[in-house]
C-alpha cells in the first residue's frame, strides 16, 4: 500500500510500503518501508527502512538508511548515514550495471 500527499501528511498507528509527502511527514507509532518528503520527517515510536527528506527527527524509533541535511536521533538507531547510504547506492548501481551487461551478452 502507498500513501501519497501533495502537502503535509500525518500517520498515527499506521503505515504501509511507501509514504510520499510533498510537505512535512509526521508519524506516530507507525512506519513504512520507504518515506520521502519534500519537507521534514518526524517519527515518534516508529521507523522506516529508507528515508529521504530535508531534515529527519526520530524519537524511540529505527531507520535503516537516511538521506537528509539534518538528522536528529533520540533513543533511536540508524544503520546507514548519508555518506554510507550514498556509497551503498553507488556500489549497488555498479553491481546492477555489471549484471545487466552480463545478461545482455547472453
Amino acid at each position: 500500500t502507498a500513501a501519497l500527499s501533495s502537502g503535509d501528511m500525518s500517520m498515527i498507528q499506521g503505515g504501509g510500503n511507501l509514504a510520499i509527502a510533498g510537505g512535512n511527514l509526521a508519524v506516530t507509532m507507525g512506519g513504512s518501508n520507504a518515506m520521502l518528503a519534500g519537507g521534514d520527517v518526524s517519527i515518534e515510536q516508529g521507523g522506516a527502512v529508507v528515508m529521504a527528506a530535508r531534515s529527519v527527527s526520530v524519537r524511540q524509533g529505527f531507520v535503516g538508511a537516511v538521506v537528509a541535511a539534518d538528522v536528529e536521533l533520540n533513543e533511536s538507531q540508524v544503520l546507514m548515514s548519508t555518506p554510507q547510504a550514498a556509497a551503498f547506492g553507488a556500489a549497488l548501481g555498479l553491481v546492477l550495471l555489471f549484471l545487466g551487461r552480463l545478461f545482455r551478452r547472453s
